[in-house]
């Protein structure tokens, strides 16, 4: 694993060069909690939060979606509809990671979830630690910490982060929308 260091000044130049080439989706502020929503700027991005009420699950695994497509008339057919865009959930936290890995092997697992897996394919993964509630069970469940399934981890330190680079692609994203 390699690590970098990233001055909190420099997320909002990272999460913009992002937008130049992604959806990107984190925690935003709404109606006073935080929630994953649509990243515009990085102003909208509030990375140091309590766990959010819903997971980032919905980017991978929407709760509707079109997955085929019939065609009637003289020569009726049948066609799947695989969909999935370049997106990156930023923000994630450890417990959430660990629920992405499940659902990467139960739906990779018998007959593969193409809709699933091709969304997963082009999906970055940007965890950051959490600031556990009252309510938080990570701990007793052993997913306060992840050790895979990002493409990058940041970790607060004060001054900025330490960015763990997960993956090749996380390693050159965060090269080429940083200054390190």
């Amino acid at each position: 694993m390699e690590y970098r260091f990233l001055p909190k000044n420099g997320i909002a130049s990272f999460v913009t060069g992002l937008l130049k080439e992604f959806k990107v989706y984190g925690p935003v502020k709404k109606d006073g909690f935080p929630m994953y929503g649509e990243i515009a700027s990085p102003k909208d991005l509030k990375l140091l939060h309590a766990p959010t009420h819903l997971s980032p699950k919905q980017y991978l695994f929407p709760q509707r979606e079109t997955l085929l497509k019939f065609k009637n008339g003289d020569n009726p057919s049948v066609e799947p509809v695989v969909e999935a865009q370049d997106q990156v959930i930023f923000g994630v936290h450890s417990c959430d990671i660990h629920a992405i890995r499940l659902m990467d092997r139960v739906f990779a697992y018998g007959t593969p979830d193409v809709n699933y897996l091709k969304k997963r394919e082009k999906t970055i993964i940007i965890g950051i630690d959490c600031i556990p509630d009252k309510y938080c069970f990570c701990k007793s469940v052993n997913t306060m910490t992840v050790d895979s399934g990002f493409d990058l981890f940041l970790h607060d330190i004060g001054a900025g982060f330490i960015a763990e680079l997960g993956t090749q692609k996380g390693k050159n994203l965060f090269h080429k929308y940083t200054k390190n």
